[in-house]
């Protein structure tokens, strides 16, 4: 209230609560996502993915809101709760570039949704939360992706 000019009884007219108004800063600064296209291939829509995971992470807000929100998720359920639903939504998502992946009989069967997802983007937010920038979240990333498709060679490759 002090640093932005505004009343403290402004503040809780709007937010009941620090907590409250921290949940809404944080939804605010959630990076928004699209779905990847998946008619170019499964490896193609899998770098998608990861460079939206690189997007999101690198961007300023969001990786000054991160650290605050693993702070909170302890703390409030209302803030466990955006950090499920944005992992479930990130779950679906890769869980759909996996199965293209079977679809293109690039796995004898479907890798592990969630751990493939933490597998990937886990060493990314990590890496956000020290404070790497993004031409090191991007090198990071091809790193990551490379040892997880070397360790699921394609079929002729086998």
């Amino acid at each position: 209230a002090e640093d932005s000019g505004v009343a403290k009884s402004t503040l809780y007219r709007h937010w009941e609560s620090v907590h409250e108004l921290l949940l809404d800063v944080v939804r605010a600064n959630v990076p928004e996502t699209h779905p990847v296209n998946l008619t170019d291939g499964f490896e193609t829509a899998l770098r998608a993915w990861m460079a939206q995971g690189v997007d999101a992470l690198s961007a300023p807000d969001w990786s000054r809101v991160l650290s605050v929100m693993m702070e909170l998720r302890a703390s409030s359920d209302a803030m466990a709760g955006v950090l499920e639903e944005d992992f479930e939504e990130q779950l679906a998502a890769i869980a759909e570039i996996l199965a293209l992946g079977v679809d293109e009989g690039r796995f004898t069967g479907p890798p592990d949704p969630r751990i493939t997802l933490q597998g990937l983007i886990g060493p990314l937010v990590l890496a956000a939360l020290t404070g790497e920038d993004r031409d090191h979240l991007e090198r990071l990333a091809s790193d990551v992706l490379s040892t997880f498709l070397a360790a699921h060679p394609t079929a002729g490759s086998r």
